[in-house]
């Protein structure tokens, strides 16, 4: 089986009495080594769905004629997740003041209908900020030790939503709404930008080379 690494021809040696299971856990192996995360795998021409690379994963690697290998630095997906979530930021901005607006002109069937989309949104942007700021951790101890307020204030606004939403205190959910979230997300908007900086400052992943065997 030849191997394509971004591209490029013959990065990855594989013994020929691999099995394909045990050739894609050193593959990856490697590529953690010099920070590297697999992005996407394509063999022979088709994708590798987790549940394909399951159902051939006990034949022999040899019995495959290419796989391309496309991955990139940690630290490189990592940036493009914080970007996706600096776009979501002005997206929810949006919706939270939609909600409020719902609710002060009394439409309440709807504002009920984009709330709970909202929450799911909001809930997702929240895992999305812990897992990427548990990779930065990694890189520099202390360096965000405000992530973890931040959530927590996160977390306490999604709480408020549903105290007040089972309370049915509707005035004070759509301030809520109108001012308190659209605040709340801008500062998370700053935050972002600052972690960006830092982001950037940090060392580049060493070059990939050698071979999995």
């Amino acid at each position: 089986m030849d191997i394509e690494y971004n591209g490029n021809r013959d990065i990855f040696q594989v013994s020929p009495d691999a099995i394909f299971r045990e050739f894609l856990y050193e593959l990856r192996v490697q590529l953690s080594r010099a920070d590297h995360v697999v992005c996407e795998l394509v063999l022979d021409g088709e994708e590798l769905s987790e549940a394909r690379e399951q159902e051939l994963g006990d034949e022999p690697a040899g019995t495959f004629n290419l796989l391309k290998v496309t991955a990139m630095p940690v630290a490189e997906l990592v940036r493009h997740v914080i970007a996706g979530l600096d776009d979501a930021v002005e997206l929810l901005q949006g919706k939270s003041e939609t909600i409020g607006t719902l609710l002060q002109g009394g439409k309440r069937v709807k504002a009920l209908e984009a709330l709970e989309r909202f929450i799911v949104d909001l809930e997702a942007f929240a895992e999305g900020i812990k897992h990427s700021f548990a990779f930065l951790a990694t890189q520099g101890p202390n360096t965000y030790p405000t992530v973890d307020r931040e959530l927590a204030a996160l977390r306490d606004i999604l709480e408020r939503m549903r105290e007040l939403l089972a309370a049915e205190e509707e005035v004070e959910f759509a301030d809520l709404f109108r001012y308190e979230v659209p605040e709340h997300l801008a500062s998370w908007r700053s935050f972002l930008d600052v972690t960006n900086q830092a982001l950037a400052a940090l060392h580049p992943a060493p070059p990939l080379g050698g071979g999995a065997g």
